[in-house]
């Protein structure tokens, strides 16, 4: 058996534990009311939702009309895209934190598979973002909320390809 280390004593892990956690919140809340609304995501806060907590639909609402044009028009592609995230991101989320946690060396495919799927994503969106139809007008500020979805799967990637086995192990063994 091979020896495992604690979370804590692993602050790469953590803090990949952490952005998942985040990730998943995100997925279930913002995500979720997003590929649930329709066009013009502003209106759809008075429908008398009870989730996401009004207090994040607020702050989703404010995001849109100073920063996101594009997810206030909410087009029918970008639904699509955003039900991704609770469909598909959100599991994935929680078997990753599982993983990362116990160490289990099979995340690394799956991983690699989000990744690559939230790149892609992210290629349509920054690009309507900048030079589309409902291209924003605060791009430094659109940066700093979608950069960590550019940033964090690079890194996550690199974290999975950089050795044969996602975690260190004794010796030849292997955490399964």
């Amino acid at each position: 058996m091979a020896s495992r280390r604690s979370l804590l004593s692993r602050p790469v892990d953590l803090l990949i534990v952490l952005v998942f956690s985040t990730f998943f919140f995100i997925a279930i809340s913002i995500d979720l009311f997003q590929a649930t609304s329709g066009e013009n995501i502003v209106e759809e806060h008075s429908l008398g939702r009870v989730w996401p907590p009004e207090w994040v639909r607020k702050l989703f609402l404010q995001w849109c009309e100073e920063v996101d044009q594009l997810l206030k028009a909410n087009p029918l592609w970008y639904r699509t895209l955003a039900l991704f995230s609770p469909a598909v991101y959100a599991p994935f989320y929680v078997f990753a934190i599982y993983a990362f946690i116990n160490q289990r060396e099979w995340i690394k495919i799956p991983g690699l598979c989000w990744s690559w799927g939230i790149l892609v994503t992210m290629v349509a969106v920054m690009t309507e973002q900048f030079v589309g139809e409902h291209a924003t007008k605060n791009a430094a500020l659109l940066c700093v909320g979608y950069v960590p979805y550019i940033l964090f799967p690079l890194l996550f990637s690199l974290r999975l390809l950089i050795s044969p086995n996602v975690f260190e192990t004794s010796g030849h063994e292997k955490c399964s």
